[in-house]
């Protein structure tokens, strides 16, 4: 007799078949979704923007409805099958993206003349795989691109819609202020004339054969001098001794055989990048016959792939490509809402690739991590924490830098004093902002509509730095000069910055302690740029065609009018202190001009300079006379 089935039993049976079934038609789903979800290459026709300024007026003052001076202009990164554009960020992540450059980024008056981000838009003869974002002089954008996030090894396209927005933007941000931190270097440093004795040809450009560029490439003197001593890119720190490889790392800290900084110091790659007669010439035949790499210890958690080859050297070492790079590893940091630790360098340096259905498709280094990387060594402490070291003395941070030991056990890095060489860096790209300075900017007027670049080089914008004492930025303040019998009153845009950056390398975003005041000087100012101002309205303005005479003032009952009680004071003597401290000229000239021979743009190049010389009034008591002067550069 056959036994009974329990009613529970045949219960369980069929919800099991039924589970197994749905299981089996859920996992059927997802990968045929996933098919007819596979995305294609985008197309370049249906940008999204952000914070867009709608007229040419808007583009030549820099009025933005955000209070923002990003436009950021989105492409797709895909298309869908039914021919939708997928966008990496989309309205709200473009809104965080430009809120958190406004936050971490360090930006003063020079931040007027960026028309617009892009944001994976096609350019001709520009190969998006290899490339995270550039920045042209010339045109002033500056370009971004997600392909490598949003790639696969084998080039396919993934979904990414469900990324959290903030930690995209800890993804593409460090490209972003990379490339903004080049537009700062043309606009301070590499756009003085080799006749201007602030600017110097010392270092040969290996990055372009254009015969122009190589010919008119500058450097500011006092920023490149510093920028070198502040990260033993010379000798500063050379000990009395002379010995040879003195600021190679120490063996012990290396277990790869042959990374390259167990043979070769960053001074020496940095003039190998930016000179022509090198040191022991015959010690770099060894590039061409071993296999370097930038991996220091087998136990990092990220290895470079590439072997490091001349090219490679001359392009990161490079002056131009050095200055963003250190620049970035003295001041940016991850926030603390997406960093899991700060010794994990996962979700610091690098990111973990992972696509809508939960697939981990790789890692995606960001320009900061990149960079960091390089410097380090990593020992395991415990799972997912590290102990680490420097690998070659270009760095700032005591924490390492006062660990770091030669090839013969030296302390190589003498401070006993805390944060010497930070402070050093720190006050090197203050001075080369010009923070502090009254009127530390000069620019000329472009505007940016639609497809078209229009330049009127007969006005200019002045720019600089105000106390944030006895100013309130509600007022309306205005620089005033006189032009004949008529009154002039420029208006000036006021906005914050936030010049603080780091103590350590892996500090947090929201933890940036240092501020100017560490080196005796305002722990914050306003910024500002002007409105226009015509040229020829300033020639006509100078007292016996040399001096600008102007003051500056706040309109407290907000009347139009000049009242005695409204100038904002300002020190000469301190200014022309700090101008001869910081060693930098004040022009309108941009190193555009001499490549493409404009000559209009080189005929209103001019200067503004802060002069000093003793007077006597008209008793015949001698006063001392501090006095602008504007004349063509």
């Amino acid at each position: 007799m056959k036994k009974k089935i329990p009613g529970w039993a045949t219960f369980l049976i069929v919800f099991f078949l039924f589970l197994t079934a749905g299981l089996a038609g859920f996992a059927t789903y997802l990968v045929l979704k996933q098919k007819w979800e596979k995305l294609q290459e985008p197309d370049n026709n249906t940008p999204i923007v952000y914070n867009k300024k709608n007229s040419a007026a808007e583009y030549s003052e820099g009025i933005s409805i955000k209070n923002e001076f990003l436009e950021i202009e989105e492409y797709p990164y895909a298309i869908d099958y039914d021919n939708n554009p997928k966008y990496f960020f989309g309205i709200e992540g473009l809104e965080l993206l430009s809120r958190e450059f406004h936050k971490r980024a360090w930006y003063g008056p020079e931040i007027i003349e960026i028309p617009k981000i892009t944001i994976n838009k096609k350019f001709t003869n520009v190969n998006t795989n290899q490339v995270n974002g550039f920045y042209t002089p010339d045109s002033k954008e500056i370009a971004l691109f997600t392909t490598e996030i949003v790639r696969d090894k084998n080039g396919n396209i993934r979904k990414v819609d469900n990324l959290r927005n903030d930690i995209k933007v800890e993804m593409v941000l460090p490209t972003l202020v990379h490339e903004y931190t080049h537009h700062v270097a043309n606009v301070y440093n590499n756009s003085g004339k080799l006749s201007d004795p602030n600017y110097s040809n010392e270092l040969d450009y290996k990055l372009s054969t254009n015969i122009h560029y190589i010919a008119t490439y500058a450097n500011n003197i006092k920023f490149l001098k510093e920028f070198k001593s502040s990260l033993f890119y010379d000798e500063t720190y050379k000990p009395i001794t002379n010995l040879p490889n003195w600021d190679i790392g120490n063996k012990s800290i290396f277990s790869y055989p042959n990374s390259l900084y167990k043979s070769f110091s960053a001074r020496e790659l940095f003039n190998y990048a930016n000179y022509t007669n090198i040191e022991n010439p015959e010690k770099w035949n060894s590039l061409n016959t071993t296999e370097y790499t930038f991996n220091n210890t087998y136990e990092s958690p990220i290895k470079f792939s590439e072997p490091v080859e001349s090219g490679k050297i001359e392009y990161l070492y490079s002056f131009e490509e050095l200055i963003p790079r250190e620049f970035m590893k003295m001041i940016y940091s991850t926030s603390k809402r997406i960093a899991k630790s700060s010794t994990n360098p996962n979700g610091i340096l690098y990111f973990d690739k992972v696509d809508d259905y939960g697939h981990n498709y790789g890692i995606h280094l960001t320009a900061y991590g990149e960079d960091s990387l390089r410097n380090l060594a990593f020992k395991p402490k415990s799972l997912n924490s590290y102990n680490v070291k420097i690998a070659a003395p270009n760095w700032v941070f005591d924490g390492e830098l006062k660990q770091f030991r030669n090839i013969y056990g030296q302390q190589i890095y003498p401070a006993t004093e805390n944060n010497v060489q930070l402070k050093k860096f720190y006050k090197t790209f203050l001075d080369l902002f010009g923070y502090g300075q009254t009127i530390s900017y000069m620019g000329y007027k472009t505007i940016f509509n639609n497809k078209t670049k229009n330049s009127d080089y007969e006005n200019i914008r002045l720019g600089g730095y105000l106390s944030n004492n006895g100013i309130d930025s509600k007022n309306n303040v205005y620089l005033t000069y006189e032009v004949g019998t008529k009154t002039k009153n420029v208006k000036l845009n006021l906005f914050n910055t936030n010049f603080t950056t780091k103590t350590k390398w892996n500090s947090f975003s929201e933890d940036r302690k240092y501020n100017p005041s560490i080196l005796n000087k305002p722990s914050s100012m306003y910024a500002y740029y002007s409105n226009l101002i015509n040229i020829q309205d300033i020639k006509k303005s100078l007292i016996g065609d040399k001096e600008f005479k102007y003051f500056i003032w706040q309109d407290k009952n907000n009347n139009g009018d000049y009242d005695a009680d409204e100038k904002v004071n300002i020190d000469f003597k301190k200014e022309f202190n700090i101008q001869n401290e910081i060693q930098r000229s004040i022009i309108n000239s941009r190193k555009s001009f001499e490549i493409q021979k404009n000559t209009k743009a080189l005929f209103n190049s001019h200067i503004l300079k802060l002069n000093y010389e003793k007077t006597t009034d008209t008793l015949g008591q001698e006063i001392d006379n501090y006095y602008y002067s504007f004349v063509k550069y």
